[in-house]
């Protein structure tokens, strides 16, 4: 009787121990769309396309509605908000593929860079993958693959697109762990999804981290009649598809909702959703409104993107709207703050805990100044003013970007001072970074890329490179 009494007693303060650091500390799910424009949410207004689970994040969270990411194209922007810096910092600058290797330099985030699943993982939590990676990790360097990066398990493919109805004979396969995994026929959002669940439910009793980096919406441009049928009205194929998409994509978030709130524990988790870009209108019909611009480009159309964050409930926040400029960087020191982990967080990480601000403790912005660049593209902006190099042109247009978001009317014949103030405060960020690692290495032309100004910066890249 003793012994059975030992037993029961053991057992019951296991759980009570499991309890109580589940109370302290919340679970963490990260959720990524691809190439989402910021018009085809319903928070944001869209018209056609019913997105409320999206909507049920943003509602019972902070919109950040002046949120950007670090880049205009997936790779580099994943490699900013999983490190909490800019990709240049570490020559991550371009999208990363096989056809962009040499036989000195795997494309990814460097082992040297910490990333969010690293600090999760020593924070005790169970971590698993599941989606599009596209920041490092082939056969040969299998050190970048999610496994070998903090992650507990993982379940998708390494490169940039895929076919939602996968064929393992081609050249993107996908991955179990660092196996290669068997066809699989089930459409890749549910797919994502389902893995996440299934781990949420094995790891109830358990801290997790979940990251989901769904392909929806990135071309190519599928979906199951399932999800077709409901938009059976848009005469535009393109579009029609789009809306199935991301219609899809948001009744998986909605099913992993539901199974927090089934297991009791949607209260104690933090749940961020963001785009790693801006939708590209002509190629997967996506609505960028009221931002010019698409993916790519460093106007608004290609870095504001949707950005919400669902809090655990004990943390108490002053708006339901965060109109400041934030940055897709912000969502790592942010979840180490709500964890309790600040401290474990690198001093070379460039992201702010958003707490303070959204707590309205802290009234200042969280960034005054955020810098773009990718081969001869580049952007900057602070508070009021944004300038953007247009390649095209070879010139520097200049926004007004607190009361012109729509970037219509360039100031820069208007205000040459601000041009050449932005500008060299853009010059003075460079000088920081190193050159891209791999990818077209770009040699910066134009009226504000004098030849002593090229070489100066190739200097000072060499030398960081050398510091790194």
């Amino acid at each position: 009787m003793n012994k059975v009494i030992v037993f029961i007693f053991s057992s019951l303060l296991a759980t009570a121990n499991i309890y109580a650091q589940n109370n302290n500390k919340p679970n963490v799910i990260f959720i990524v769309a691809d190439d989402l424009g910021n018009g085809d949410v319903g928070y944001n207004g869209t018209s056609n396309i019913p997105t409320p689970n999206i909507d049920r994040i943003a509602k019972e969270g902070v919109i950040f509605d002046t949120g950007y990411v670090t880049a205009a194209v997936c790779g580099p922007s994943r490699a900013g908000f999983m490190t909490g810096k800019y990709g240049q910092s570490f020559g991550f600058e371009d999208n990363p593929g096989p056809f962009r290797q040499n036989e000195t330099i795997k494309p990814g985030i460097p082992t040297s860079e910490k990333m969010l699943s690293e600090y999760m993982k020593e924070a005790g939590y169970k971590t698993a993958a599941y989606g599009k990676w596209h920041i490092g990790g082939i056969e040969e360097a299998t050190s970048l693959m999610p496994t070998n990066r903090g992650f507990d398990e993982y379940y998708g493919f390494l490169e940039g697109a895929n076919a939602y109805y996968p064929i393992p004979e081609k050249n993107n396969p996908m991955y179990e762990g660092l196996e290669k995994a068997p066809k699989n026929d089930t459409y890749l959002t549910d797919l994502f999804a389902e893995r996440a669940i299934s781990f949420i439910e094995k790891n109830k009793n358990e801290l997790f981290f979940v990251y989901i980096p769904f392909n929806a919406v990135h071309t190519p441009l599928t979906a199951p009649e399932k999800y077709l049928k409901e938009f059976k009205d848009i005469e535009d194929k393109k579009r029609r598809t789009l809306c199935a998409m991301q219609y899809g994509m948001d009744i998986n978030i909605g099913l992993i909702l539901d199974k927090l709130v089934e297991l009791d524990l949607y209260d104690n988790t933090m749940i961020v959703f963001i785009s790693d870009n801006g939708g590209y209108p002509t190629k997967n019909a996506s609505y960028n409104f009221p931002y010019k611009g698409h993916k790519g480009d460093y106007w608004e159309g290609g870095i504001r993107i949707p950005f919400a964050i669902k809090w655990p409930s004990n943390i108490k926040i002053d708006a339901d709207k965060f109109s400041k400029p934030v940055s897709s960087m912000d969502v790592l020191p942010t979840i180490m703050a709500v964890i309790g982990e600040s401290d474990k967080v690198g001093d070379d990480v460039v992201g702010k805990n958003l707490l303070p601000y959204v707590q309205g403790k802290n009234n200042d912005a969280p960034h005054e100044i955020l810098n773009w660049r990718i081969n001869a593209k580049w952007a900057i902006r602070d508070l009021d003013w944004k300038a953007v190099y247009n390649q095209k042109t070879k010139k520097v247009e200049l926004y007004n970007i607190s009361k012109d978001i729509s970037e219509e009317n360039d100031l820069a014949q208007e205000h040459p001072e601000q041009v050449e103030r932005l500008t060299k405060l853009h010059e003075e960020w460079e000088s920081k970074m190193i050159s891209p690692q791999w990818g077209w290495v770009p040699r910066y032309a134009g009226k504000y890329r004098s030849e002593a100004y090229v070489n100066k910066l190739d200097k000072s890249n060499k030398n960081n490179h050398k510091k790194k």
